[in-house]
């Protein structure tokens, strides 16, 4: 099976699932589970672990977000290779999150979070965000080397920050479980699709340059 295909089953997987989780997220058969992981959070909640929380969140917040892209624009090594698709790609991520968010129009979480949020609920926008950006940048510097122990170096934090961040949503208590997890799959799924389409019109402007 070519790389293509194996994509395109993969992104196409990847919404039905995000479907999957906005239909029981939406006919409330996921409340118990996201009761359930709410308690747990709860229970282990602490002064210390509170305030990296907070830190963590004004990390993935939109300005934080912002601050990556245009530090990767201004600096001319950076700007072409990953400061433009990045930049397409989260633009892409946010515009269909914001889009989401009405078209579900789920409230925030009832119990008192601990930061304040406007806006609905469904999906995170943190979570669909930040792993857009970390998936794209993971896959960007892929591209560009075969040494294994950057791709791992490279791997960890692409993985870890998304989780911790959409971690960080469910503990300040201003999204439900369901909201971080259908952020998570669709950050992947756009992530993967704009990948795709950058990489065709890469391939198709150097045949043309060719011809």
């Amino acid at each position: 099976m070519s790389q293509n295909k194996t994509r395109t089953i993969i992104i196409i997987t990847l919404i039905v699932l995000f479907a999957a989780v906005a239909v029981l997220v939406m006919t409330g058969s996921f409340s118990g589970v996201e009761d359930g992981i709410y308690s747990w959070v709860y229970a282990r909640m602490n002064l210390g672990l509170t305030s990296f929380m907070v830190f963590v969140s004004h990390i993935g917040s939109v300005r934080g977000v912002i601050i990556i892209i245009v530090l990767l624009l201004i600096i001319p090594k950076t700007r072409m290779v990953y400061g433009i698709p990045i930049l397409i790609n989260l633009s892409v991520s946010s515009s269909l999150n914001s889009l989401l968010k009405v078209i579900f129009s789920r409230d925030r979480p009832s119990f008192f979070p601990i930061v304040a949020e406007t806006g609905y609920s469904f999906p995170s926008g943190h979570a669909m965000n930040n792993t857009a950006l970390y998936t794209m940048l993971a896959l960007l510097i892929f591209r560009r080397t075969e040494n294994r122990t950057i791709r791992y170096l490279v791997l960890i934090p692409a993985i870890l920050f998304p989780a911790v961040i959409g971690y960080s949503r469910i503990y300040l208590g201003v999204h439900y479980a369901g909201d971080v997890l259908g952020g998570w799959i669709l950050g992947v799924a756009v992530t993967l699709t704009i990948d795709s389409v950058l990489i065709y019109l890469k391939n198709r402007a150097e045949r043309k340059t060719r011809e």
